[in-house]
């Protein structure tokens, strides 16, 4: 599952697992009192303007009283659905639950079901997930079904707000099950990983690496393995100029020398067999 919380408006999100059948997003937040609309885009592509398709577009007017959905295809929206009236009110929280199977959305709000819109194109090929306009997004729950036994485990992914610096310091803490096989904590610029970390307890090593231009770098495993399947764990990663510097329960472990900009780095991802306390950026 990925869980984004609190976000800045425009809230834009790469997706970083594939919307399937019986991938579910749910969103919770806030409507000002003076709201007049928002809307929340499942795009093909990223874009803010109208040059990318949107296979399904859901638009709370406060204005029109009404909820519109719609697809945007080649630059051209399609016919609008709006039936249902609003569902939602000014001044309130709210929870809205949207689902996605074969044949359609499913879209509940507040606990009850809203409406079904059919697809008009691909959910596979959506890659961003867009919320802007008056609106406070509190929780943003992306939760599909397992697609890759490592690949498709994301534990969380958290914007970074402002990107790294040179004294930038993040801590993780979490705890390890019994049975966990590995995990990873990227640093993400863009589509490349400036830092990618990996504790793989089937190696018994902790793997450091690169990710640039569709490639992976030369891996670095020296020191071992100072975690323990069943235990907790605290983890700082320190930057500075030269080098990315990790400890491990208040212990140094490496160093890992940078290979990309740090200052370019906007997310950060956790996959894999973890369990997340806390990250403190």
């Amino acid at each position: 599952m990925i869980s984004v919380y609190d976000p800045d408006l425009p809230c834009v999100h790469k997706i970083a697992v594939d919307i399937t059948d019986g991938s579910k997003i749910r969103i919770q937040g806030s409507i000002p009192r003076d709201a007049h609309r928002f809307w929340i885009d499942f795009q093909c592509g990223l874009s803010m303007s109208t040059n990318v398709d949107v296979a399904f577009h859901l638009n709370p007017r406060f204005d029109h009283m009404a909820v519109v959905r719609n697809t945007l295809i080649d630059e051209e929206w399609g016919e609008e659905e709006r039936t249902g009236g609003i569902p939602l009110s000014r001044g309130e929280d709210f929870d809205m639950l949207i689902e996605c199977d074969i044949r359609c959305w499913k879209v509940s709000i507040n606990g009850q079901h809203f409406c079904e819109y059919i697809h008009r194109i691909e959910y596979d090929r959506i890659t961003h997930l867009v919320v802007f306009g008056d609106v406070k997004i509190i929780k943003c729950n992306i939760d599909a079904p397992s697609q890759d036994p490592y690949g498709q485990n994301v534990q969380c992914v958290h914007k970074i707000p402002g990107g790294i610096c040179s004294s930038s310091k993040i801590r993780i803490q979490g705890s390890i099950p019994h049975d966990a096989h590995r995990f990873w904590i990227d640093l993400q610029s863009g589509a490349d990983v400036a830092f990618h970390i990996s504790p793989r307890f089937d190696e018994m090593e902790i793997i450091r690496n690169t990710f640039s231009a569709g490639v992976w770098g030369e891996e670095e495993r020296s020191g071992g393995m100072p975690l323990c399947r069943g235990d907790n764990f605290d983890m700082l990663i320190a930057s500075d100029e030269e080098s990315f510097r990790v400890a491990i329960n208040g212990q140094h472990f490496c160093e890992f020398v940078h290979r990309i900009g740090f200052v370019h780095i906007d997310h950060l991802a956790v996959y894999g067999d973890v369990n997340i306390k806390l990250i403190s950026l």
